[in-house]
């Protein structure tokens, strides 16, 4: 993996991970379950598995203190577990992203009264943009990031840019303070 710095923030961190959407990496959330003993984990998909990217998070062996699954576009919401917390919600349509990044922005807040570090898995950008212009998800993500990095969260978003013009992923990259290329070349 190769990765640039593209900005700061205080507190949290938001990573542009990109790859092509067959080799998209583990989320680098990993790296940082072997580090402590408990984290904090939502995830939101957007016309993703919900259930899988569950089981993904089982399978880093931290104590799950919360989790968390914001589904977009999903069929039904992913059913309760008994031994954890979840919170989960559907947003019916990304035209509905001001109740997307409210939801995301509301749960981090929360979570950040704990101790336990927490991590946002964003799945993915490219989804996002295939169902909202580049104008509108551009300010939808400046506005998340800030309200990530103002909870001390750690979050990556998943992108293949092979799927956009150059011009797009240039854009995007300054909404991020990381940009790590993963599976492919530029």
């Amino acid at each position: 993996m190769a990765g640039s710095q593209r900005g700061g923030g205080a507190g949290g961190s938001a990573i542009l991970v990109c790859a092509p959407e067959d080799r998209q990496p583990t989320c680098p959330a990993v790296g940082i379950a072997d580090e402590v003993e408990a984290l904090n984990v939502l995830c939101v998909s957007i016309d993703g598995d919900p259930e899988s990217r569950l089981e993904a998070i089982r399978e880093w062996g931290v104590t799950l203190e919360r989790t968390g699954v914001v589904s977009v576009g999903a069929d039904e919401a992913v059913p309760p577990d008994p031994d954890r917390t979840y919170s989960t919600d559907i947003i019916e349509d990304v035209d509905q992203l001001s109740a997307l990044g409210t939801n995301v922005r509301d749960t981090l807040n929360e979570w950040a009264e704990g101790d336990v570090p927490t991590v946002l898995c964003f799945d993915s950008v490219t989804s996002l943009l295939q169902r909202a212009d580049m104008d509108l998800t551009f300010e939808f993500l400046l506005v998340l990031t800030e309200s990530i990095r103002g909870s001390g969260a750690i979050s990556h978003f998943h992108y293949d840019p092979a799927t956009q013009h150059g011009a797009d992923r240039r854009t995007l990259e300054h909404v991020f303070d990381h940009v790590v290329e993963a599976g492919g070349s530029e």
